[in-house]
């Protein structure tokens, strides 16, 4: 027996800002001058050694908008240059991605964004992850960087900076323009995985894994394809076999299954439409489940319901809409899994490129950067 008493939730007090708009545009960069619309505003800052940077405000093609231009120069070993914003410990719990756009005057280059926390503690990804061509080109493309990726190394209810960053490592010189900056909630895109990094972790900064119940097996595998990074999930054993008895008499729903398991973070996808991937199976014709998880409750669906694995790569697009309507949260999901089950089977399939929802080419609209 517990008793419990004066029980409440509430805002904490040593947290910074909160604001409670779905979107925290910092600068579209229309405005000019120094002074985002959060923090006391943004500067440079460069390696004592070697490397510039310089800033600039450059009309886009059309004339009618204007964009943040980075001309950067960090051509010795070891130099390194960027671009910080003054966040006042801006609480960002509760928003789902960092988005940008982007473009360089040159294709190919590459640069880090990174957030600082009131620790002192700071994180910086590659912008290169989160493309589709792995490398910013010379067309506006919008970068979704989910803010789990960074929950990981800070505290995200007391942000102090952002920061954008060259380094030698990443490319000796060359301009980048960005066409907005932004906090957003319910992106309509996020990217899970391309597989390209081999540490366990997606792009999210969460765990991935397989499972496997009594004798069932399944183990997972970073594999190149033509160069490209994909995962490849081997399954078998006893699944499909039914466990636990009384008198003898098998309890049919209990069923030994194996599978592989990539979590989210509790990301909000409820704007996203779909969920999509890549796969192929080795041999052809496995069936695996798409399944779901929001941290109370888990769905899945056939995978054959949208598509027959053959040898070949094919693209699968399920409809998010097939998992909300069976109970599932999509504001809160926790996993996204493939599992082997209900019959007995053995395999290998491959998987590459999971996302949520569709791949946008840009938010930059001429004369609105933050629109979507």
């Amino acid at each position: 027996t517990y008793y419990i008493d004066n029980f409440s939730i509430s805002h904490d007090p040593a947290a910074g800002q909160r604001p409670v708009s779905d979107v925290i545009v910092l600068d579209n960069f229309e405005r000019g001058g120094n002074q985002n619309t959060v923090g006391d505003g943004a500067s440079v800052f460069t390696n004592p050694a070697g490397g510039n940077i310089r800033v600039a405000l450059a009309n886009d093609e059309s004339g009618r908008s204007r964009s943040l231009a980075l001309t950067y120069d960090v051509s010795q070993p070891g130099n390194w240059s960027g671009y910080v914003v003054d966040l006042q410990h801006l609480d960002l719990r509760g928003y789902d991605v960092l988005s940008l756009d982007v473009r360089g005057l040159a294709a190919g280059q590459d640069m880090l964004v990174g957030l600082l926390d009131n620790s002192g503690r700071e994180y910086k990804l590659p912008v290169s992850v989160y493309l589709r061509d792995k490398k910013i080109g010379t067309a506006w493309n919008t970068v979704a960087i989910p803010l789990t990726a960074f929950a990981q190394s800070l505290d995200l209810a007391k942000v102090e900076k952002l920061s954008i960053s060259f380094e030698n490592r990443l490319g000796p010189e060359g301009t980048v323009l960005i066409g907005g900056l932004q906090f957003e909630k319910r992106p309509r895109y996020l990217l899970v995985d391309d597989f390209e990094r081999t540490d366990q972790k997606n792009l999210l900064g969460q765990k991935q894994s397989t499972y496997a119940y009594g004798a069932s097996a399944a183990s997972g595998n970073y594999a190149k394809a033509h160069g490209n990074g994909i995962y490849a999930v081997s399954f078998g054993g006893n699944i499909g076999e039914a466990f636990g008895s009384d008198s003898g008499v098998n309890y049919e729903g209990w069923r030994r299954d194996g599978g592989w398991t990539t979590n989210l973070g509790a990301i909000d996808c409820s704007r996203c439409e779909s969920v999509s991937f890549r796969i192929r199976g080795a041999k052809g014709g496995e069936k695996p489940n798409v399944y779901l998880a929001d941290g109370n409750f888990r769905w899945g669906v056939p995978l054959t319901k949208y598509a027959k694995v053959s040898t070949d790569w094919q693209t699968v697009t399920i409809p998010l809409s097939e998992f909300a309507e069976e109970g599932i949260d999509l504001s809160h999901l926790m996993a996204l899994q493939l599992a082997f089950e209900w019959e007995n089977m053995s395999g290998t399939v491959f998987l590459d490129d999971i996302q949520f929802g569709s791949f946008m080419p840009s938010a930059f609209v001429a004369g609105n950067a933050s629109q979507h």
